[in-house]
């Protein structure tokens, strides 16, 4: 994955997508598109319509567009029959939203960001019983980092062929490429790196995608295991 790959696609582009929620529940399709919000209907006897605003919107894949609510948030705040008037947009949860993306998304007003499938994130959690977990690519992004030591290191902002890209920091900002090899456990919420938190900086950041052999390099830095006494 390089940096072009997060560009952006045009609303106008997005009528008649699929859309899913942050647990990967399928909503319905886009009907349409209003200068605030998304028109979403499901269902095909007994219909359901739903308008969500716009910067709740968190990218597309190719397939898909991904929001950043569950079903459950979605049915309870946006199900409606008219769509909403501009100031029932006007909450403070919302304008605080607004901002975040308008800050880490300048394109964010003409487009959603457009983020291309990747593989799944499998991890070993018992290599004598070959037992596996293996995590849907998108249910990764926007999770939590923590480094060995229990420091938190920031949220992973895209995934890439055998690493995550983990974003720390809002005004000054620093992404952290980490192989997958080093993950060494997952909570539901928080990835847990084998690595101390002084060693995050120095071994995993930079500013462009890592070559395959950079990539090969750092995996094979990965700490051994130590014997448990």
């Amino acid at each position: 994955m390089n940096e072009n790959n997060l560009n952006s696609i045009s609303w106008n582009e997005l009528t008649g997508k699929d859309v899913k929620t942050n647990d990967v529940e399928k909503l319905g399709e886009i009907k349409s598109l209003g200068p605030d919000f998304i028109e979403i209907e499901s269902g095909h006897v007994s219909k359901s319509r739903y308008y969500i605003p716009k910067y709740y919107s968190k990218f597309y894949d190719g397939d898909d567009l991904y929001i950043d609510l569950s079903k459950k948030e979605v049915k309870e705040k946006f199900e409606r029959e008219q769509p909403p008037l501009p100031n029932e947009l006007e909450t403070q949860e919302y304008i605080d939203r607004k901002t975040k993306m308008d800050k880490e998304f300048p394109q964010f007003v003409d487009g959603v960001p457009f983020m291309a499938k990747e593989p799944d994130i499998v991890l070993t959690l018992d290599p004598n019983k070959n037992e596996q977990l293996k995590i849907p690519w998108n249910e990764v992004v926007n999770k939590h980092v923590r480094s060995s030591d229990n420091v938190d290191i920031g949220d992973i902002e895209q995934v890439g062929n055998g690493y995550i890209v983990v974003r720390e920091g809002v005004a000054k900002i620093r992404k952290y490429y980490i192989p997958t090899s080093f993950i060494e456990n997952y909570d539901g919420s928080s990835f847990f790196v084998k690595s101390p938190s002084g060693l995050i900086s120095p071994r995993f950041e930079r500013t462009t995608e890592p070559s395959p052999e950079e990539l090969r390099l750092l995996q094979e830095e990965k700490p051994k295991e130590v014997p448990k006494v």
